[in-house]
C-alpha cells in the first residue's frame, strides 16, 4: 500500500525586477530556467492500438514530458516562479525554443498564464 508522502520544501523563486505602470505591460518578468534543452516532450494517440501520428488529434491525445531531474526541477520553480508573478501584463508567457521533440528535433514550448494576481 502507497502511503503519501508530505514534504515541506524551501524553493528559490527569481524574477528580473522592473516598474510597472498601470497601461504599460512587461513580458517575461520570470527568470527562464536552465536545462530545458533536457526536456522531452511527447504527444501520442491514447487508443494504444492506433497510428501514434495519424490518430493523434483525432482521439484524445496524451501529452508526455520527461526530463532530467535537474531539469524538471528548474521547470518546477519557473512554473511556480511565473503563477505568483505580481505583473499587470495580461499575456505574461515565455518561448522555449530548445525543448526536445521525443520523435526528434526540437519543439517551440510557449508557456502561458491566464489571469493575473492582480485580480486575486
Amino acid at each position: 500500500m502507497n502511503k503519501r508522502v508530505h514534504i515541506v520544501a524551501e524553493i528559490p523563486l527569481e524574477y528580473w525586477r522592473g516598474e510597472e505602470k498601470p497601461g504599460v505591460t512587461y513580458r517575461n518578468a520570470e527568470v527562464d530556467p536552465e536545462y530545458t534543452a533536457e526536456l522531452v516532450f511527447a504527444i501520442r494517440s491514447d487508443d494504444s492500438d492506433a497510428d501514434p501520428r495519424e490518430q493523434v488529434m483525432k482521439d484524445r491525445p496524451q501529452v508526455h514530458v520527461a526530463g532530467t531531474p535537474r531539469a524538471l526541477e528548474a521547470f518546477g520553480c519557473y512554473l511556480i516562479a511565473l503563477a505568483r508573478l505580481e505583473t499587470l501584463d495580461p499575456d505574461v508567457h515565455d518561448h522555449f525554443e530548445d525543448v526536445q521533440n521525443d520523435d526528434g528535433g526540437t519543439i517551440h514550448l510557449i508557456v502561458h498564464r491566464v489571469g493575473s494576481t492582480a485580480e486575486e
